[in-house]
């Protein structure tokens, strides 16, 4: 590359450096590793601005962070947070020496560590998130280039399986991979599953004695689970025959005897293949990858084992990118109410990960994409909202061109796209964004998807501009406030600022007292939003089904309480640095206010995870192991369902029940000691150790 740009041949760069010209070469290709002569004399020879960075770069002593390739796209804001980090060691050689200035240099370096940390990988996720069949794994087909080249419909060309909905089993992974040929990984299904699964087959498969009013309470499994369940045992429905299945159940003298036929017709114990790759020969990768893709997913293959998620590897990036980029389709979401699954969650919330919230264009953005928008709002994760989504909007059938506009037709498709989404915007913004995230639209049949391979790598890099920005922003607070003339004003502003906020860290060192339980949340979700058919499939699995998790449930609970309980707290801070930050007197403390602004944001969410985290460990135990009172509590909600009763007020109330009852009060005392654990440990004892009691003033003086 270097000689490239410097426009020599081998032969000139010989002359040049005095290394012989195989050895050039040799170099260059990377059969040899060269010397630091060889690689003094090679710069010396090119003589261009380049060189003279690269020998830089060579010279560059990395102590703290993990020197990057000098081909990173980020190189030069890790150089930067690697000498600032430097600087801060320089300037306080004495570990035990204590100052507001030392204190707040430490902030800075754990901001940097952190910062450095985040871009020195170049991996990240792309997740599309969205409802069954608004068009997710075509518009993935088509950014990723695993389409075939053929005569019929959209469906037909898109390698990963699409049919219009109900048609993938399981989460897909799109990943790079080092080896030179396509495959296919399974993750299969834990046994357990498996088993309940079949089981939930068979009880709706199994007469049963019906009740009035209980036709809509009707046992089995999603569509697409049955057709997989259904090929693995060899016993699909054939068009105008019996169907084969059926037959069996109606020989069952039971549904325990259906499970036991089915587990055997299936012979699970064949199947352990979970690595599937193209061989080379015969069909182009992406023919095989629609044929192998389609048997994994449908579960036609006998030594396949039923899949939990599939991962397609690919002997390149998924798309055009400088990043090492993941793509996921996540498993569809069958209604608002399951819009916030546990994997979901997992997704919108991890650091690197830019979520794509995929909406139709009628009703752009739909109610799915604002649950999810909502959530993100309720929970605190304003730095996802603002860096880490767009909602993508998925035209089909010339909808744009059908859009109106002061009751006249649109002139254009991009016309159609720039009214729907004024009107989406204008409707987030009513609902409470003002900052509403980037919307792409993307039409398979009409559009490039350059375009959106563009988006996703400008969100991308946006995110990771808002890390390289606040380096910058470090490295030029450490400048400020290492200057010899500065030092006297920041040391007093700083000393300031940091008494007023230990005296209001020590007033609220407690949390208020808690509104209401963790269960409150999961109670309301019951009687309200699940479906009842979840809701049954949930109960059969003692709370560990992946459309409604009762553990999931139970800790976002406690994470809406905590959020409640410590926004008081959260916000008085911000308005005590809005005051400080306008007072030109503490102009010293600037600095000092936006690292701890930062680590503000950084100490909450880690606060809220641990609650989380909290909420779904503490009642676990005693919900999920064999104990009488648990037995009683699943085994009567999984009866009540098929009886013609209304199911969700019941179970809700049972749960209610079931949780207020005093036996449980200490697990509700547990629950509040690990709350206020995190609250201690996560952002009570942080502000403690920064503001150093010993520094602070006995007298408790008013905030001004």
């Amino acid at each position: 590359m270097l000689r490239e740009k410097s426009k020599l041949n081998q032969k000139e760069v010989q002359r040049a450096s005095g290394l012989d010209q195989s050895r050039i070469s040799r170099i260059e290709k990377g059969e040899i590793f060269p010397s630091d002569s060889d690689v003094n004399a090679f710069l010396s020879a090119i003589r261009v601005p380049v060189a003279k960075q690269y020998k830089e770069y060579l010279r560059t002593e990395w102590t703290h962070l993990t020197q990057p390739p000098y081909t990173h796209p980020d190189l030069e804001a890790l150089t930067r947070a690697e000498r600032c980090l430097k600087q801060i060691d320089s300037a306080f050689p004495d570990e035990n020496e204590r100052s507001p200035i030392r204190r707040q240099l430490d902030l800075y370096r754990a901001g940097l560590l952190r910062l450095g940390k985040f871009l020195q990988t170049l991996e990240h996720t792309v997740a599309f998130i969205g409802t069954i069949g608004i068009g997710k794994s075509t518009a993935i087909s088509h950014i990723t280039g695993l389409t075939v080249p053929r005569e019929g419909g959209l469906m037909d060309r898109c390698a990963l399986e699409v049919a219009g909905g109900r048609t993938t089993l399981c989460e897909v992974q799109l990943k790079p991979s080092a080896n030179p040929r396509m495959g296919v990984i399974v993750d299969p299904q834990t046994e357990e599953e498996l088993h309940t699964l079949v089981g939930d087959l068979c009880a709706g498969l199994v007469p049963s004695p019906s009740k009035p009013g209980a036709e809509d309470q009707r046992r089995g499994v999603p569509g697409e689970v049955e057709t997989a369940l259904r090929n693995m045992a060899r016993l699909p429905r054939q068009r105008n025959t019996a169907d084969p299945l059926r037959d069996l159940a109606k020989g069952a003298r039971s549904s325990e005897e259906l499970h036991a036929e089915l587990c055997t017709l299936m012979n699970l114990p064949r199947r352990t293949r979970c690595e599937i790759w193209h061989d080379g020969t015969g069909v182009s990768e992406v023919e095989w990858l629609k044929r192998t893709f389609s048997d994994v997913n449908r579960a036609r293959l006998e030594d396949v084992p039923l899949p939990r998620r599939i991962n397609v590897l690919i002997p390149r990036n998924p798309f055009d990118t400088t990043f090492d980029v993941t793509i996921v389709d996540t498993k569809g979401i069958d209604d608002v109410a399951s819009a916030i699954r546990p994997d979901i969650e997992t997704r919108i919330t991890d650091p690197r990960t830019i979520s794509i919230l995929c909406s139709g264009f009628p009703d752009a953005p739909n109610t799915v994409v604002q649950q999810v928008l909502r959530h993100l709002r309720d929970v605190g994760e304003a730095a996802t909202l603002r860096d880490r989504v767009i909602v993508l909007v998925l035209p089909q059938n010339q909808q744009a061109l059908d859009t109106m506009e002061d009751g006249a037709r649109v002139e254009s498709k991009e016309h159609g796209y720039e009214v729907r989404q004024r009107d989406a915007i204008e409707q987030l913004r009513r609902a409470g964004f003002d900052s509403p995230p980037p919307f792409v639209f993307y039409d398979a049949v009409a559009d490039d998807p350059g375009g959106l391979v563009t988006a996703i790598n400008h969100q991308i890099r946006h995110l990771r501009d808002s890390y390289v920005q606040q380096i910058a922003k470090i490295h030029d607070n450490i400048s400020v406030l290492l200057a010899d003339e500065e030092r006297a004003r920041a040391v007093a502003a700083q000393s300031h600022v940091l008494n007023q906020l230990a005296i209001l860290t020590e007033r609220h060192e407690f949390l208020p007292r808690r509104p209401r339980g963790a269960h409150v949340e999961l109670v309301r979700f019951m009687r309200k939003d699940v479906h009842h058919g979840v809701l049954w499939a949930s109960t059969r699995r003692r709370g560990l089904y992946s459309a409604f998790n009762v553990y999931f449930r139970l800790g976002a609970g406690a994470a809406m309480d905590a959020r409640e309980r410590s926004k008081q707290f959260f916000h008085g801070l911000e308005e005590f640095y809005a005051q400080w930050k306008a007072d030109p007197t503490l102009e010293g403390a600037s600095g000092l206010l936006d690292s701890v602004t930062s680590q503000l944001e950084f100490w909450r969410s880690r606060f809220l995870d641990a609650c989380r985290r909290a909420g779904e460990e503490t009642f676990r135990p005693a919900l999920l192991e064999p104990s009488d009172h648990a037995d009683k509590l699943w085994n009567s909600s999984e009866g009540l369902y098929g009886q013609g009763l209304p199911y969700r007020s019941l179970v809700a109330d049972m749960f209610n029940s079931w949780f207020e009852d005093p036996n449980r009060e200490d697990l509700h005392d547990d629950l509040e000691k690990r709350v206020r654990t995190a609250w201690k440990e996560e952002v009570i004892q942080p502000l403690r150790r920064l503001c150093q009691p010993e520094l602070v003033a006995p007298e408790h003086e008013a905030l001004h």
